[in-house]
């Protein structure tokens, strides 16, 4: 049990039993003593379990108001043929007030970590001693009885003894149904439903809010034996049929009034055969919810009726009935859209099961977050939004807008909320703002609530946009966003290359907001209607590497919404589509394969690129970065969108340019054919007046990098001669960009054109990202990308030594109670093990104790008196200090946040935050 559970019973016990009337747990003598009115049959033992009956029987009597001297512990019964079954004891007796030989609860308590594992005693420690008991008086209810291992939430069976005397016939009604509650003072047992409560009554109990990681890790693990546990039904299938019961519930606690109880969980109706309420059957649940994942269609992903009414909820010739109600069991009494606990402990839950769950294929694959959050961090958004928090003054221009057109389960969107989330928090306390600003910043976007820590990414729902094509994906998306605390995402399940008509009424839980992704203007473009949307501060994506058309659409449809509608690429037209979201200075960072930057058929889009961003960087990735999935080469590029007047500057340098080439390629062809003996030189106007000399120099300056220094000494005969095959390419024009950039040949004009407008670019290669995958499973590996702090900013020093503490005391009352063993032992072999306990327990008191002692002189050394780390350390460059918390006695305290260096240079990244966006 952990220690702060026991301090939560001994909390509740104080409150409630403050005179200790009751009960007195006396932790320094390792005693549990009850009062002379309880009969206690046999010695009270102090154990784990003991806390968990104490809590129960203080609860018993003072709010439950069972009379005290009703109460039994510890009774003893003889069943079993086998030796070690005779001696059975039952946790608690309530006798019946007015028939004192009659039993109306009959209780079995278990420790948190023995509450599972020991279940299968139901039969042997309650049936079958029951059994014993009803002989001397009619027992009532059994009760199988525990709490949760860091909470006081009870968790329990209570089980009609009258009705059902026989285990078997018990397991064959619902063993999964725990939802019975002990009733209050000899009253009718009642089925508490989950309801929309803040506090728990007899009829109706609320949504447990208090969940930890542990739990979470558990209630995963749970999902995964009830779902994927045997069968052959494609992991994929079971992946988007629980995405389906998420939403279904997501829905239910989004609308389920205050005060009703909630559709996500079993239900009892009357039986007119029987006359009495029984658990309704499983096809009735599984309709209920299969109608609030329709309606939640409707609500939450803002789906048109026609094809809610063909989805498939799911799929019952796939998934076993048993499954889905094994799914309801587990998560009907768990909230999955607040928490009281950390922030994104819910998100994390949930991408852990995309991670774990989700098997990705060659068409299907995702970037992993090391990717994802190297190039949030690059591109600087959390910077970003932090001025624009500072310097503007409209609730609608206090963060950026961000958007990924192509947006898979949503990773890209979900570490850019958690970035500008943290970082908020982290620099609230610096932020000087107007009052106005100050009341939006804290109760419409950036909400504290102590209830529901996710309601910290609340701006999301104005800010961040998504568009996915795949439904399932969509709704992993949704259900994603909602359990990152942002209910309203605008994520659209469209084409990310259609018309911005139809990204109209986005599906928000409120409705308010301008639809930014709706927005779209006309411009003459290339001798053509062109429409920009112009909304957004940053594009994050890795784009599907082939089409797919929207719904009734074919290439046709594209022709008046791209330029190159033609190509076949649709990492190319995606590459428009972001050109037309970004604001002018908009930040782009995209993974592209790496034949974007490197072949021919795609030189009309770099031009693009050239044209209308400005590129910043380029990253290029191993092979192995989407492997087992596909090995394609991708690389990272960073860019931003042009303003205006450098897009109309670049243009009249192009036709400037444009035209000298026009001008040279019309004299350069003259004199290759007179050069060929095709025409005379006096015939061609042209070239007629030119010198040797002027010759010579066109020439040259037509063929520029080919040249050799020594190539300047050749006359124009042997220059001709020498490059016929290069002269006849650079006089032929790109067939391909004639309607975008001429006639002309856009490799000539560029060349000249980018001299005009030279700047840097960062290029780097990288062979390590962190991770490397196969299809057993994930490696970590060396990241070039990136480092991790590993030492925290502030260690809560206070905490380490109390955790430290605390296992001191635990090993000195083991040595203590062997010692106190080893004084009344008389056989030899036995005090020899003792003594040999005693010494372990010694040795490893004092590597604790000395652990402790390197641990204090480690922190004074790299941490201030606030035990905020020291300044010369904030590089996190210091190997001693790193290693102590990615490998050593601190690797339990370790940041799993990006080093962010602001003068060493030792990553990709260190130098990316470098590069000036302004």
């Amino acid at each position: 049990m952990e220690d702060r559970l026991k301090r939560k019973i001994l909390k509740y016990i104080e409150m409630n039993d403050p005179s200790h009337e009751i009960v007195t747990v006396d932790e320094v003598n390792k005693k549990i003593i009850y009062s002379d009115k309880i009969v206690c049959h046999n010695p009270i033992k102090f154990e784990n379990e003991g806390y968990v009956r104490a809590y129960l029987v203080v609860k018993l009597i003072t709010e439950m108001k069972y009379p005290i001297e009703c109460i039994e512990l510890e009774k003893h019964y003889n069943i079993g043929s086998k030796p070690k079954d005779k001696n059975a004891f039952i946790d608690i007796i309530v006798r019946d007030k007015k028939i004192p030989e009659n039993v109306f609860l009959f209780i079995e308590c278990k420790a948190p970590e023995t509450y599972e594992s020991n279940k299968a005693k139901i039969e042997t420690q309650l049936f079958n001693m029951a059994a014993i008991q009803n002989q001397e008086g009619k027992v009532s209810y059994l009760v199988y009885y525990g709490l949760e291992e860091n909470r006081l939430h009870e968790k329990m069976y209570v089980i009609d003894y009258v009705e059902t005397t026989s285990y078997k016939k018990w397991k064959e009604t619902n063993p999964l149904d725990d939802s019975f509650r002990i009733p209050l003072n000899y009253g009718i047992v009642q089925h508490a439903y989950y309801a929309n409560v803040s506090n728990e009554s007899e009829e109706y109990k609320p949504l447990d809010m208090e969940l930890e990681k542990n739990d979470f890790v558990k209630l995963q693990s749970k999902l995964h034996n009830v779902l994927w546990g045997g069968g052959s039904t494609s992991y994929n299938d079971i992946f988007f049929y629980l995405m389906h019961i998420f939403l279904a519930k997501i829905y239910d606690e989004l609308w389920c009034i205050d005060g009703e109880k909630y559709a996500f969980q079993f239900m009892y109706e009357y039986d007119m055969k029987s006359k009495k309420t029984v658990l309704e059957n499983a096809e009735t649940t599984f309709l209920r919810l299969e109608k609030k994942y329709k309606e939640a269609q409707e609500s939450l992903l803002n789906m048109p009726v026609e094809i809610i009414e063909k989805s498939n909820f799911i799929d019952l010739d796939k998934v076993e009935m048993s499954k889905i109600m094994g799914v309801v069991h587990i998560l009907e009494g768990v909230s999955i859209t607040k928490n009281k606990n950390q922030s994104d402990l819910l998100g994390d839950f949930f991408e852990s099961i995309i991670e774990n769950e989700f098997k990705q294929s060659k068409g299907q694959f995702f970037t992993h977050k090391n990717i994802v959050r190297f190039i949030i961090e690059a591109l600087g958004i959390k910077e970003v939004a932090l001025e624009r928090i500072t310097s503007q003054k409209s609730p609608d221009t206090l963060l950026p807008y961000i958007i990924d057109p192509s947006c898979g389960s949503g990773t890209f969107l979900l570490e850019a909320m958690k970035a500008i989330s943290e970082y908020y928090l982290e620099k609230s306390n610096e932020i000087k703002v107007a009052k106005p600003i100050k009341s939006v910043l804290e109760k419409q976007l950036f909400i504290e609530d102590e209830e529901d820590k996710n309601q910290i990414n609340t701006w999301a729902n104005r800010f961040i946009y998504g568009i996915e094509s795949n439904v399932e994906l969509t709704t992993a998306t949704k259900v994603n966003m909602i359990l990152h605390g942002d209910g309203n995402a605008n994520i659209f399940n469209k084409n990310g290359l259609h018309n911005f008509d139809v990204y109209h009424d986005p599906a928000r839980v409120i409705q308010g907001f301008e639809n930014k992704l709706n927005n779209k203007k006309k411009v003459r473009f290339c001798n053509q209607e062109y429409y920009l949307n112009e909304e957004f501060d940053f594009v994050i994506t890795n784009p599907p590497f082939s089409l797919t058309f929207g719904d009734g659409e074919d290439e046709n449809d594209y022709n008046n919404r791209f330029l190159f509608s033609d190509k076949k690429n649709s990492e190319n037209l995606f590459i428009e589509r972001w050109y037309q979201l970004l604001k002018e200075e908009g930040r782009l960072a995209a993974v592209l394969p790496d034949s974007v930057f490197d072949t021919t058929e795609n030189k009309y889009i770099r031009l693009f690129i050239y044209r209308f961003f400005n590129v910043k960087a380029i990253v290029s990735l191993p092979k192995t970065a989407f492997e087992p999935y596909t090995s394609t080469k991708t690389s990272i590029l960073f860019a931003q969108k042009k303003k205006a007047e450098d897009v109309a500057l670049w243009d009249i340098k192009w036709d400037e340019v444009s035209n000298d080439y026009q001008h040279k390629k019309t004299r350069v062809e003259n004199l290759v054919l007179v050069h060929d003996g095709l025409k005379k030189k006096k015939n061609l106007p042209s070239i007629k007046d030119m010198s040797a000399n002027e010759e010579h120099t066109l020439i040259c300056e037509f063929l520029k990098d080919f040249l050799v220094e020594k190539d300047k000494e050749l006359d124009v005969d042997s220059l001709i001669e020498k490059y016929r095959l290069e002269l006849r390419d650079l006089c032929s024009y790109d067939k391909d960009t004639v309607d975008v950039f001429g006639y002309v040949n856009t490799w000539w004009v560029f060349s000249e054109v980018s001299r005009c407008f030279d700047y840097e670019v960062f290029m780097a290669e990288v062979d390590n990202i962190g991770y490397k995958r196969t299809k057993r499973g994930e490696k970590e590996t060396q990241n070039d990308l990136y480092s991790l702090e590993y030492a925290p900013k502030i260690i809560n020093f206070d905490c380490i030594q109390e955790e430290y503490q605390n296992k001191i005391t635990e090993v000195e009352v083991l040595i203590k109670k062997e010692q106190d063993k080893l004084s009344k032992e008389k056989d030899g072999k036995k005090i020899s093990s003792i003594n040999k306990k005693i010494r372990n327990a010694v040795d490893k008191e004092i590597k604790l104790k000395d652990d402790l002692k390197r641990i204090e002189l480690f922190v004074n050394k790299y941490y201030d008196k606030y035990y905020e780390l020291k300044e010369e350390y904030a590089e996190r460059t210091n190997k001693d200090l790193i290693d102590m918390f990615r490998i050593g006695l601190l690797k339990n305290y370790k940041s799993e946040k990006i080093a962010l260096r602001e003068s060493t240079l030792l990553t990709v990244l260190d130098y990316l935050r470098k590069l000036n966006w302004n």
